[in-house]
Parts: structure tokens; C-alpha cells; sequence
């Protein structure tokens, strides 16, 4: 899960790994305000894809919120349609064959939720990405978050 943090409801901390048999299925990304495409396609790459890749999934839902558009007015979060498709294309490549759909969780800027839903669908039906953003580096509270997670998370580390 990314989501920003704090914010509401507050659970999803990085040390959340799931309990009970999910116990280190669960992956926590609490990302800072201002965090944008950069933080998020390398924890993606990074730590999503390894782990989707040795989970091996045959299905993948997403809860896709578009709310972290730079324009929506909910998040203080700096993703823009590039990265939505960019993000959708890193899990169809992690998880070949299995198929990948998209659940709308959130958007509350209508223009930029149809347009960054449309960037992920257009990446499922493997048409061509939007005009790329300068990703740039990733922020030091991104790379933190995937040495985190690459030296203490259960799953990936058995």
C-alpha cells in the first residue's frame, strides 16, 4: 500500500507486515507530502516488483488511487499520468500471465482522475505512455523506506 502519512486513518506504518497467515504479505509504502513519481517508481522497481516476482501471483488487483495526482486536492502527494502507467506496466511485468486489474479507490479532481485513469488503462491494453515527466532521483525518505524494507521485511527476506 502507498499512501501518505500521516494521514487518515493513520495505520500503515513501514513495520506493519501484515498478522495472523498474512504475516509478511503486507507491504507498507508511508509516503511523506511532496513525495512524487521519482519515490515512487524506484520502491516499485525496487521492492513491489521483486516481491511480486517471488510471490509469483496468478491475479493481481489494484486498489488504484488516482488521489495522488499532483492536482487532486485531497493528498499533498506529486504523482503525475506517466508514473500511473509507468507504475501499471512495472506489475504487468512482474507478475507475466497473471492478470492485472484496476479497482478505483479515490480521485477528487475529475480531470486528472480520467486522465490518470486512462494512462493506467491505456498501459493495460499496452498502448504507448504518456508524454514522460523527468522522473529525476528518488528523495532520501524514498530510498530510507526501500532500505527498510529490503533489510527487514519478513517476505523478502526469507
Amino acid at each position: 500500500s502507498f499512501h501518505q502519512f500521516p494521514h487518515y486513518p493513520g495505520t500503515g506504518r513501514a513495520e506493519e507486515f501484515g498478522r495472523g497467515d498474512g504475516l509478511g504479505y503486507t507491504l507498507n509504502f508511508p509516503m511523506p507530502a511532496g513525495s512524487g513519481n521519482a519515490d515512487y517508481l524506484h520502491l516499485m522497481r525496487d521492492i513491489v516488483k521483486p516481491a511480486m516476482e517471488k510471490f509469483k501471483p496468478q491475479l493481481v488487483l489494484v486498489s488504484a488511487g488516482f488521489d495522488a495526482h499532483t492536482a487532486d486536492p485531497l493528498s499533498s502527494i506529486d504523482l503525475t499520468e506517466s508514473a500511473y502507467a509507468a507504475m501499471t506496466r512495472i506489475m504487468q511485468d512482474a507478475a507475466p500471465g497473471a492478470p492485472l486489474g484496476l479497482v478505483l479507490e479515490g480521485g477528487y479532481n475529475l480531470r486528472t482522475l480520467a486522465s490518470s485513469a486512462a494512462a493506467a488503462a491505456g498501459a493495460l491494453a499496452g498502448l504507448p505512455a504518456p508524454a514522460d515527466d523527468a522522473h529525476g532521483a528518488p528523495s532520501a525518505a524514498a530510498l530510507k523506506l526501500a532500505r527498510f524494507h529490503a533489510a527487514e521485511h519478513p517476505f523478502l527476506n526469507q
